[in-house]
């Protein structure tokens, strides 16, 4: 390279920078300056140099001060390894001395434990020898129960010292200490094990002799009567672990009891029958003898509950207790089955299922209803005591198994017995009988039926009522959901064919007979058939509202008497039948007043055409004079005739059946005034007198009833304010939400009604915006 490229290029300029050179000037200008940056470092290359010989001298420098440093650092660091190896020997020291002594001590209280059980089991086995020999069984009893307890233990002590870790194992076999200590236990085990075998020697003797000995007495004891030692023994059958037997002993005892008495009872039942027969005033006592047996077998249980459930335990317990109930399977069967042989239920309830198949309702009832009425009773209550003494014994297996709850298969065992099966077949007989006698006393109520001096109904309705209300509490006595709706069924039944078809019959013509009935001149009496067919209207009527109030009070009673929430709600549901059967009821009472309003409007309808004679287009005159067209006389002749022909009704009616009577004719009425009003002519005078006419029909018919009759007028009323305006624009204040009246009539009524007014334009009416 040339040497003018060599400084160019020292100098830091690029080659292209050279290669773009296009003059000598350039050239020479790039040339000075790359001379001037070469000597320039030149300079500075020999400042550096001339610094070497100072830079070499502080090197060597640091190089000695840095090697006495290191050989003070490693003098340090080997004392320092020095020490700690002496303070890990010392901890491992420490550690091996600890663990040693922590293996002693563990050992020692191993072996203070143990020596302190042999102790325990040493006073156990004297004291049983000194109890058995003072016959102090209780004592003895503790002392067997506490050596097998302390026999347990030690079980459970070696069980968990088999358990111990091989490194521990090998450690402490290390060790001086803990080989002597390994040689103390192998000597303190070898002299236990003696002392141990003489000990349980002692214990099979003595244990061997205190069963025989409970066993004998506590056998003794039962056989004499003695319930106090036949109770001191079954005690003596824990600690013995002998609890199964202490259960066959106290159970077979107390079931011998309950069964000689169950005996001596059917005994004494058997001699009434046999004495009184059947229907005599001495007659058996079923009800007392079943309830004799339930409390003997509820004083047992109650009595000897707490021992049950402490020696027994809880399932022996629950044992137990259905060994003592199995004297009611066995004597309580017996009892209800002779109970039904001595009633001839089986027979009687063929006899009623045959009749109900063969509808045979001419012939003469099989059983009188008075009859069956006291067998039902009887029933019942036998049924309900069961009843009450199964949910007792439930309750009292709940408490032996607690705090575990019940198990489902004891309370199964329970219901599924001989017993609970005979109270079951009883329960189907009391159906049969209580639908049977609902029926027939029913029926024979409808037969009997006849007028009651003071009253608006006749007998059928309480009667009726009566009877039936009598049956659906009855039924909820049972305590079984299943029976009540079996009975609430029949009730309904009943109630919405045979009644309602018995009312029905009487209704046929009540509402002609009623009506040809009536006075020949106000102020007389009515015809002798007028009551007869009143109380057929009554009847109906009544009886809807009784229906209402025997679902209210069966619902209420079945609250009280059930208190699962399904058993509610199925029997509620059942009840809800007799809320339809109510308003077929009142519908038939309906239906028979609207006939008897029939009946009532010919005689009504001279006064209404009367009304089609009166004219409205009134003059100042005419209004002087009292509204001579007539206009304001027909009102009172309405009212008078209202008083001839209905008045006289009221007495006879109940007041709910007036009412509704008054309340129809008064809807014929008005609809036959809207018709004939809305053919008339009305001036504004004439609008005036029959708001009049209006309020005076609402002022005398208001105290006909108690019922309001403004709605019924509530048409007539806005006709006649809408014939009353000054204008027809004036509507409009009175029309949608602006006005205050709640319009019965609509814009086609409005229009039709201002087109009645004489001084009235029609174009104005069609003009309006309603």
């Amino acid at each position: 390279m040339a040497p003018t490229a060599v400084a160019v290029a020292g100098a830091g300029v690029g080659l292209e920078a050279v290669r773009s050179l296009a003059s000598v000037a350039d050239v020479q200008r790039l040339l000075h300056e790359a001379s001037a940056r070469e000597r320039a470092i030149d300079t500075e290359l020999e400042q550096l140099l001339s610094r070497r010989s100072e830079l070499e001298q502080s090197l060597l420098q640091l190089h000695v001060s840095t090697e006495e440093m290191l050989q003070v650092v490693k003098a340090e660091a080997e004392s320092l390894a020095a020490s700690t190896d002496d303070t890990a020997a010392l901890a491992q020291k420490v550690s091996r001395k600890v663990r040693e002594l922590d293996t002693a001590q563990s050992r020692v209280q191993a072996t203070l434990g143990h020596i302190s059980v042999v102790l325990d089991r040493m006073r156990a086995v004297e004291g049983i020898q000194s109890s058995l020999a003072a016959e102090d069984f209780e004592a003895a009893a503790e002392c067997v129960g506490r050596y097998l307890e302390l026999e347990d233990e030690m079980a459970a002590e070696m069980a968990a010292s088999s358990g111990t870790p091989a490194a521990d194992q090998s450690n402490a076999a290390t060790s001086r200490s803990a080989v002597a200590a390994m040689a103390a236990a192998a000597g303190l085990a070898e002299a236990d094990s003696r002392a141990a075998a003489e000990q349980a020697q002692v214990l099979v003797e003595g244990r061997a002799k205190l069963e025989g000995i409970v066993r004998s007495r506590g056998r003794a004891a039962a056989a004499a009567g003695d319930h106090a030692d036949v109770v001191r023994f079954t005690r003596l059958h824990k600690p013995l672990r002998l609890q199964a037997e202490g259960q066959e002993l106290l159970v077979g005892f107390l079931r011998r009891l309950i069964a000689d008495r169950a005996t001596s009872d059917y005994a004494t039942l058997a001699d009434a029958y046999a004495g009184g027969g059947e229907g005599g005033g001495g007659g058996p006592d079923y009800v007392g003898t079943l309830t004799n047996l339930f409390k003997d077998v509820a004083a047992a249980v109650d009595e000897h509950l707490e021992l049950m459930r402490d020696t027994f335990g809880a399932d022996l317990g629950l044992t137990a207790l259905q060994g003592l109930h199995t004297e009611c399977d066995v004597h309580g069967t017996r009892l209800l089955q002779r109970y039904a042989d001595y009633r001839r239920l089986a027979r009687i309830a063929g006899q009623v299922s045959m009749r109900k198949r063969d509808d045979t309702t001419a012939e003469a009832a099989p059983v009188e209803p008075r009859q069956v009425e006291s067998f039902l009773e009887e029933l019942l209550l036998l049924c309900q005591r069961s009843e009450e003494y199964t949910q007792f014994l439930l309750a009292r297996m709940a408490e032996v198994a607690a705090p575990a709850p019940l198990p489902p298969a004891r309370e199964t065992a329970l219901r599924g017995g001989s017993f609970n099966s005979a109270v079951r077949e009883l329960l189907s007989y009391y159906i049969s009988l209580e639908e049977y006698y609902m029926e027939e006393s029913v029926a024979k109520a409808i037969r009997i039926d006849e007028a009651v001096p003071d009253s608006a109904t006749s007998s059928v309705v309480d009667d009726t009522f009566y009877v039936l209300l009598k049956a659906g509490r009855r039924s909820m006595g049972t305590g079984k959901a299943p029976s009540v709706v079996a009975i609430l069924n029949q009730i309904d039944s009943l109630l919405s064919t045979l009644f309602r078809s018995a009312l029905a019959a009487k209704l046929q013509g009540a509402a002609a007979r009623l009506v040809g009935a009536a006075p020949p001149e106000p102020g007389q009496a009515p015809g002798p058939a007028a009551a007869a067919a009143a109380t057929a209207f009554n009847n109906a009527e009544v009886s809807a509202g009784y229906v209402t109030k025997l679902r209210q009070q069966l619902e209420e009673l079945a609250t009280r008497c059930f208190y699962q929430a399904n058993d509610r709600d199925r029997i509620k549901l059942v009840l809800a039948d007799l809320g339809k059967t109510s308003s077929d009821l009142r519908l038939l009472a309906s239906k028979a007043l609207d006939q008897l309003c029939s009946g009532l409007m010919p005689r009504l309808r001279p006064v209404l055409d009367h009304v089609a004679g009166a004219s409205y287009e009134l003059a100042e005159g005419d209004l002087a004079a009292g509204g001579g067209g007539g206009g304001s006389g027909w009102p009172h002749a309405l009212l008078a005739a209202f008083g001839v022909h209905l008045a006289w009704l009221q007495p006879l009616l109940t007041p709910s059946s007036y009412d509704a009577l008054v309340h129809l004719v008064l809807d014929k009425v008005v609809s036959r005034l809207e018709a004939v009003l809305s053919q008339k002519r009305f001036t504004q005078l004439g609008g005036l007198q029959l708001e009049k006419d209006v309020r005076l029909l609402m002022g005398g018919l208001s105290d006909m009833t108690t019922r309001t009759v403004r709605d019924k007028f509530a048409r007539l009323s806005q006709m006649a304010t809408l014939l009353t305006l000054e204008s027809v624009g004036e509507v409009l204040d009175y029309w949608g939400d602006a006005g205050a009246i709640a319009w019965r009539l609509t814009d086609s009524d409005v229009r039709q009604v201002l087109s009645q007014r004489v001084d009235f334009a029609a174009h104005d009416i069609l003009a309006l915006n309603l």
